[in-house]
């Protein structure tokens, strides 16, 4: 065992070394300050070729500040004030970049230094020894939790339901997720100790348990031992202060009681989505190599795939050559000039409907708008003068491209539904059949409908219904590698990567059985198809398993 006063005195030492900390980064910070103070004199960057062959001693300023800058960023980060380091960082980047390219100092580049040095200079003086985030976190769990292990195909979530007590009307919901092949487990109270392995997904009814709040933030929180599992509350009558309390203690949201099942499964469907999603990526074109280094660098620091863009051109062959799967999700076009090169490149890719999900920021030499800024303004885009302010930059890039990939999501899906339209799903079965062909693997392909046998004019208008419960049965019971799609005659069509025929009558074995408990009256035709050589194409595959279904369908 850990010696306890051993533990103590270390705890000090960190302590008195986070608290002496401000100190010596002001010292630091006021040494950055005192050397950039050269670019004050305009003479100094007006009329000089280079940084290096600038008077007044341009170079050797820069590369002190650099240093300082560099020693600070690593510092600060150490001692757990990581917004410090991190403009520390980027004003270090952006020296290193001017030195290393020993261009003339523009005066977007002086701006730009002005402004990161003004930013340190403030967040050393608001250094609090309390905020670190050594000492602000929560300590590290007792407990490692056990791996969490895959699901089995066609296995649905496990949830834990806590506050099921009797009396508290949860057999409808937890029977109808059973139905959708959920493993429901409930419990009358959240759990104080020993809570077990961490669940794929959690629900408290706060009208039965409020105080469970709590516990549910320490449970899931960044040390938990449910760390990062999602988890929501359920009230009779939520207020907009209960859902603010719920989601600043970490939930995804409250439902409404009496819950509806099905909104559960669509909205954990998303929230699931979300978190398999694919990395940020952006590009950047900007006529500064210097400043386009520094966008990166900023980008790169908030988890994105930046690329910088020489040109153009550049920029049309990567938007090109990105196509959907890990396209580009915005572009920060930064304009240096009064010539708008960059804002009508703008405006063309606004106008242009191939681009018009891509995720636009476009950055300003001033506030001011003229009117080819003011008509992207209106369009939704982001119009952000420099300099910019790192953090506010890159929290606004991030959420223009979350939002710009649900854009380009919808296009090619239906609506909010699963399901892709089709020629999205011909475009995924000929990319899977190549696959395929190459790698000499199979490939099935399924077509189902589902119908009721009742009059036609109930069963058209009941149609619709069938047709987004089988999408929801199906979406719980396909991989992230299946692909779900609308095939012809208006059924749906499922894609099975690397898959034979018998494997996939296994795979979708249980469609029938859960269509039957969620909807008793409906039955339920299928067919499938598999890769039989290279000629194979899409559209034939999907024909070939709609003609190979079971006629007017077997009960469900």
């Amino acid at each position: 065992m850990p010696d306890p006063t051993a533990i103590q005195q270390g705890y000090a030492l960190l302590w008195e070394s986070v608290a002496g900390f401000p100190t010596v980064a002001r010292e630091i910070a006021a040494d950055v300050h005192d050397a950039l103070g050269v670019l004050e004199n305009r003479e100094v960057t007006a009329d000089a070729e280079g940084i290096a062959a600038a008077p007044n001693g341009l170079r050797p300023a820069l590369t002190r500040a650099s240093r300082a800058a560099h020693k600070l960023a690593g510092s600060a980060g150490s001692m757990g004030f990581v917004s410090t380091g991190r403009t520390a960082g980027a004003l270090e980047i952006l020296l290193e970049s001017l030195l290393d390219r020993d261009a003339p100092m523009s005066p977007a580049a002086r701006a730009q230094i002005a402004l990161l040095d003004r930013r340190l200079l403030e967040r050393v003086a608001a250094l609090d020894p309390a905020t670190s985030t050594l000492f602000s976190r929560p300590p590290p769990p007792q407990r490692v939790p056990p791996p969490q292990t895959a699901r089995n195909p066609g296995a649905g979530p496990d949830m834990r339901l806590f506050g099921a007590r009797s009396g508290e009307p949860w057999s409808a919901v937890t029977d109808r997720l059973a139905a959708y092949g959920w493993s429901v487990e409930a419990h009358p109270d959240v759990p104080s100790d020993h809570p077990g392995a961490p669940p794929d997904i959690a629900l408290i009814d706060l009208d039965v348990v409020p105080e469970g709040l709590e516990r549910m933030a320490d449970l899931t929180g960044p040390r938990g031992v449910w760390a990062g599992r999602p988890w929501y509350g359920a009230q009779a009558q939520p207020t907009p202060q209960a859902r603010a309390e719920a989601v600043a203690a970490g939930a995804v949201g409250v439902l409404t009681k009496p819950v509806d099942a099905d909104a559960l499964v669509d909205h954990f469907a998303t929230v699931s989505a979300t978190v398999r999603d694919d990395v940020t990526r952006v590009a950047i074109l900007d006529p500064e190599p210097a400043l386009a280094a520094l966008l990166c660098h900023v980008l790169e620091s908030a988890n994105v795939l930046a690329e910088i863009v020489p040109g153009p051109s550049a920029l049309l062959h990567l938007l090109a050559d990105a196509g959907d799967e890990g396209g580009i999700d915005a572009l920060v076009m930064v304009e240096r000039t009064q010539a708008r090169g960059a804002l009508n490149l703008a405006m063309a890719l606004r106008q242009d409907p191939t681009w018009d999900a891509l995720g636009l920021v476009v950055l300003l030499p001033s506030p001011s708008l003229d009117p080819v800024a003011g008509a992207l303004a209106r369009g939704g885009d982001v119009l952000m003068p420099w300099p910019v302010d790192p953090d506010l930059f890159a929290a606004t890039v991030v959420g223009q491209a979350a939002r710009a990939r649900s854009r380009r999501l919808r296009h090619h899906h239906e609506g909010d539904s699963p399901v892709l339209v089709r020629s999205a799903l011909e475009s995924r079965i000929r990319t899977l059949l190549e696959r395929a062909t190459a790698l000499d693997l199979p490939l099935t392909v399924a077509w189902m409908q589902g119908r009721t046998p009742k009059a036609a004019e109930e069963a058209a208008a009941q149609g619709p219904e069938i047709d987004r419960l089988l999408a929801r049965i199906l979406r719980e019971i396909l991989s992230p590698t299946d692909v779900l799609g609308r095939g012809p005659d208006g059924g749906l069509a499922v894609v099975l990567p690397f898959q034979d025929w018998a494997s996939a009558e296994a795979r979708l074995a249980p469609i029938a059985e859960r269509l039957g408990r969620l909807a008793p009256e409906a039955t339920l035709s299928i067919g499938l198809a598999e890769r039989s050589g290279p000629r194979d194409q899409a559209a034939p595959l999907l024909a070939q398993a709609r003609a190979n279904a079971n006629g007017n369908g077997t009960p469900a």
